[in-house]
Protein backbone atom coordinates (compact mmCIF):
# COMPACT_ATOMS: atom_id res chain seq x y z
CA UNK A 1 0.00 0.00 0.00
CA UNK A 2 1.37 3.65 -0.88
CA UNK A 3 0.66 6.74 1.20
CA UNK A 4 1.86 10.44 1.31
CA UNK A 5 1.65 11.51 4.56
CA UNK A 6 1.29 14.92 5.61
CA UNK A 7 3.23 15.74 8.64
CA UNK A 8 1.08 18.31 10.48
CA UNK A 9 -2.08 15.38 10.35
CA UNK A 10 0.00 12.30 11.25
CA UNK A 11 1.51 14.82 14.03
CA UNK A 12 -2.39 15.46 15.29
CA UNK A 13 -3.66 12.01 14.90
CA UNK A 14 -0.67 11.24 17.48
CA UNK A 15 -1.57 14.26 19.62
CA UNK A 16 1.89 15.68 19.62
CA UNK A 17 2.86 19.53 19.45
CA UNK A 18 5.57 20.21 17.25
CA UNK A 19 7.56 20.88 20.40
CA UNK A 20 7.20 16.84 21.80
CA UNK A 21 7.74 16.06 17.57
CA UNK A 22 10.80 17.86 17.62
CA UNK A 23 12.42 16.24 20.82
CA UNK A 24 11.09 13.15 19.68
CA UNK A 25 12.81 13.10 16.00
CA UNK A 26 15.87 15.02 17.63
CA UNK A 27 15.65 17.82 15.58
CA UNK A 28 15.04 21.64 15.92
CA UNK A 29 11.39 23.04 16.56
CA UNK A 30 11.67 25.53 13.72
CA UNK A 31 12.78 22.04 11.19
CA UNK A 32 9.43 20.85 12.22
CA UNK A 33 7.69 24.29 11.73
CA UNK A 34 9.53 24.81 7.97
CA UNK A 35 8.29 20.97 7.03
CA UNK A 36 4.84 21.66 8.39
CA UNK A 37 4.32 25.02 6.24
CA UNK A 38 5.98 23.87 3.07
CA UNK A 39 8.85 27.10 3.76
CA UNK A 40 12.19 23.86 3.88
CA UNK A 41 12.55 20.72 1.92
CA UNK A 42 14.30 18.37 4.50
CA UNK A 43 17.14 16.26 4.40
CA UNK A 44 17.26 12.19 4.32
CA UNK A 45 18.23 12.28 7.61
CA UNK A 46 16.00 14.48 8.83
CA UNK A 47 13.34 12.68 6.70
CA UNK A 48 14.60 9.22 8.94
CA UNK A 49 14.12 10.60 12.14
CA UNK A 50 10.46 11.92 12.01
CA UNK A 51 9.55 8.77 10.02
CA UNK A 52 11.00 6.34 12.49
CA UNK A 53 9.53 8.56 15.05
CA UNK A 54 6.20 7.15 14.01
CA UNK A 55 6.92 3.52 13.41
CA UNK A 56 7.13 4.14 9.46
CA UNK A 57 9.53 2.93 6.90
CA UNK A 58 10.62 4.87 3.51
CA UNK A 59 11.31 3.36 0.94
CA UNK A 60 12.20 4.69 -2.97
CA UNK A 61 10.23 2.84 -5.56
CA UNK A 62 10.53 3.95 -9.24
CA UNK A 63 7.17 5.14 -10.81
CA UNK A 64 5.70 3.18 -13.48
CA UNK A 65 6.93 3.79 -17.12
CA UNK A 66 5.37 5.68 -18.77
CA UNK A 67 4.65 4.60 -22.48
CA UNK A 68 3.73 7.47 -24.33
CA UNK A 69 7.16 9.17 -22.96
CA UNK A 70 8.89 5.44 -23.82
CA UNK A 71 7.47 5.71 -27.35
CA UNK A 72 8.38 9.27 -27.90
CA UNK A 73 12.35 8.96 -26.88
CA UNK A 74 12.38 5.66 -29.55
CA UNK A 75 11.49 2.65 -27.69
CA UNK A 76 9.10 1.11 -30.28
CA UNK A 77 6.32 -0.08 -28.00
CA UNK A 78 2.93 -0.43 -28.82
CA UNK A 79 0.41 2.66 -28.04
CA UNK A 80 0.59 6.00 -30.54
CA UNK A 81 3.25 8.29 -30.44
CA UNK A 82 2.29 12.21 -28.26
CA UNK A 83 3.82 14.93 -30.49
CA UNK A 84 3.24 17.35 -27.57
CA UNK A 85 6.36 15.23 -25.59
CA UNK A 86 9.13 17.44 -26.21
CA UNK A 87 12.90 14.67 -25.99
CA UNK A 88 15.92 15.96 -25.07
CA UNK A 89 18.78 13.85 -24.23
CA UNK A 90 19.06 15.20 -20.57
CA UNK A 91 15.80 13.74 -19.59
CA UNK A 92 16.49 10.53 -21.83
CA UNK A 93 19.34 9.92 -19.87
CA UNK A 94 17.07 9.92 -16.76
CA UNK A 95 14.31 8.18 -17.98
CA UNK A 96 16.71 5.01 -19.75
CA UNK A 97 18.58 4.50 -16.16
CA UNK A 98 14.54 4.35 -14.71
CA UNK A 99 13.82 1.60 -17.46
CA UNK A 100 17.13 0.01 -16.84
CA UNK A 101 16.55 -0.73 -13.39
CA UNK A 102 12.80 -1.92 -14.57
CA UNK A 103 14.45 -4.23 -16.73
CA UNK A 104 17.05 -5.54 -14.21
CA UNK A 105 13.92 -6.10 -11.06
CA UNK A 106 12.15 -8.24 -13.85
CA UNK A 107 8.89 -5.59 -14.25
CA UNK A 108 8.92 -6.00 -17.91
CA UNK A 109 7.08 -8.28 -20.32
CA UNK A 110 9.04 -10.12 -22.77
CA UNK A 111 7.64 -8.24 -25.78
CA UNK A 112 9.06 -4.78 -23.22
CA UNK A 113 12.45 -6.39 -22.74
CA UNK A 114 12.70 -6.91 -26.93
CA UNK A 115 11.61 -3.33 -27.03
CA UNK A 116 13.85 -2.29 -24.76
CA UNK A 117 17.06 -4.47 -26.20
CA UNK A 118 16.14 -3.15 -29.64
CA UNK A 119 16.19 0.84 -28.07
CA UNK A 120 18.97 -0.21 -26.18
CA UNK A 121 20.98 -1.68 -28.95
CA UNK A 122 20.43 1.44 -31.66
CA UNK A 123 21.86 4.01 -29.45
CA UNK A 124 24.95 1.83 -28.38
CA UNK A 125 25.70 1.31 -31.95
CA UNK A 126 25.09 4.70 -33.49
CA UNK A 127 25.56 6.92 -30.81
CA UNK A 128 28.22 5.40 -28.41
CA UNK A 129 29.43 8.38 -26.74
CA UNK A 130 26.01 8.93 -25.26
CA UNK A 131 25.33 5.22 -24.40
CA UNK A 132 28.99 5.00 -22.39
CA UNK A 133 28.21 8.37 -20.90
CA UNK A 134 25.01 7.74 -19.88
CA UNK A 135 23.71 4.33 -19.75
CA UNK A 136 26.45 1.87 -20.05
CA UNK A 137 26.90 -1.02 -17.33
CA UNK A 138 28.11 -4.35 -17.49
CA UNK A 139 24.50 -5.91 -16.83
CA UNK A 140 23.17 -3.95 -19.81
CA UNK A 141 26.35 -4.65 -21.97
CA UNK A 142 26.23 -8.53 -20.92
CA UNK A 143 21.70 -8.39 -21.43
CA UNK A 144 22.42 -6.80 -24.90
CA UNK A 145 24.94 -9.37 -26.09
CA UNK A 146 22.51 -12.26 -25.25
CA UNK A 147 19.48 -10.27 -27.31
CA UNK A 148 21.20 -8.56 -30.50
CA UNK A 149 20.74 -11.99 -32.57
CA UNK A 150 17.37 -12.20 -31.66
CA UNK A 151 15.73 -11.79 -35.31
CA UNK A 152 12.55 -10.24 -33.03
CA UNK A 153 14.38 -7.47 -32.58
CA UNK A 154 15.94 -6.47 -36.12
CA UNK A 155 12.56 -4.35 -36.84
CA UNK A 156 12.05 -2.92 -33.31
CA UNK A 157 15.81 -1.99 -33.64
CA UNK A 158 15.44 0.15 -36.95
CA UNK A 159 11.95 2.02 -35.28
CA UNK A 160 14.03 2.78 -32.09
CA UNK A 161 17.10 4.04 -34.43
CA UNK A 162 14.42 6.14 -36.55
CA UNK A 163 12.96 8.05 -33.62
CA UNK A 164 15.89 8.39 -31.35
CA UNK A 165 18.49 10.09 -34.79
CA UNK A 166 15.41 12.65 -33.99
CA UNK A 167 17.47 14.25 -31.26
CA UNK A 168 20.27 12.38 -30.45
Amino acid sequence: MYMILNLKDLRKQCQLSQMELAYECGVSLPTIQKIESGQSNPTWEVLQKITRTFGLEIRLEDAPIQVPLAIAYGVPLLGEEDPSIACNSRTLRLESRKWLRHWRSGKLSEREVLAFSAFYLAIRNHFPDFYQNSIASPWLDQALKNKEKDGHIIKLYRIALTRVSQYL
